[in-house]
């Protein structure tokens, strides 16, 4: 089971693309340029007008399950009865991953190519280390969009309907924003700010011990989350085909 790019994928990514694109145009359209260095928290960081939170697990988290159901393979009783499910769980893990991956990757990088093209140059986003704060970023994002992953692969196991799954997990996700925002408990996103932490003037700059310790929470996270889903996907005796 080789991840396969199709037409489907490339119109759900054409049709996230220019809402994006808008959304950036519209956000920062009334913004002058050169943007002071004090204000780029307002572009890169959580707190921003295109990445911020409430993007991040509500929007964005959608955007990425809907990309990844256009290559995640069917569970198809006479498929599975073929293969070892073990090995099919991998494969969505693999599918999970690249994914939680690519779309941070792209993620990160469209928010920089549209700062340099609108507000900033490149000097200034090498010099304060925004490129290096892409690559710490583009890690965390992708180990919490690998979690929403493994979430949603747990609902899809039990409910059996992708729209469902995808719906409850970015419900659930979306539930995050308001556990962090009343009851000051972080949890994926909310827990670390890599661009505020390179860029908030009150800031005494990103603790690799701290980044650290999270991604090995992060990590045991989805270990833990396949574990559990495999041993769900292992037990079930008959499984329902899912469109």
């Amino acid at each position: 089971m080789k991840m396969r790019m199709n037409k489907q994928t490339l119109q759900i990514f054409s049709m996230i693309a220019a809402i994006m694109i808008f959304r950036w145009y519209m956000k920062y359209r009334f913004i002058e340029s050169p943007l002071p260095l004090e204000a780029f928290i307002s572009v890169f960081s959580t707190q921003s007008l295109f990445t911020n939170i409430t993007h991040l697990l509500s929007f964005y988290t959608l955007f990425y399950l809907l990309l990844l159901n256009t290559t995640i393979p069917t569970m198809e009783i006479q498929l599975l009865s073929r293969l070892n499910r073990k090995l099919y769980m991998r494969e969505y893990l693999k599918h999970i991953a690249l994914w939680a991956f690519l779309f941070s990757l792209w993620l990160n990088i469209l928010t920089i190519l549209l700062a340099l093209i609108q507000l900033t140059d490149f000097k200034t986003l090498w010099d304060t280390g925004c490129f290096i704060g892409c690559i710490f970023n583009t890690l965390h994002w992708t180990l919490c969009y690998i979690v929403l992953g493994c979430i949603y692969v747990s609902l899809l196991l039990n409910t059996s309907k992708r729209w469902l799954s995808m719906s409850l997990t970015v419900v659930m996700a979306i539930a995050i924003i308001f556990v962090a925002r009343f009851y000051k408990f972080t949890f994926l996103f909310t827990e670390m700010d890599v661009y505020g932490a390179i860029y908030d003037v009150h800031s005494t700059g990103l603790s690799l011990m701290f980044y650290g310790i999270n991604l090995a929470k992060l990590l045991l996270l989805v270990f833990l989350l396949y574990s559990l889903n495999y041993i769900s996907f292992k037990k079930k005796d008959i499984l329902k085909e899912i469109i």
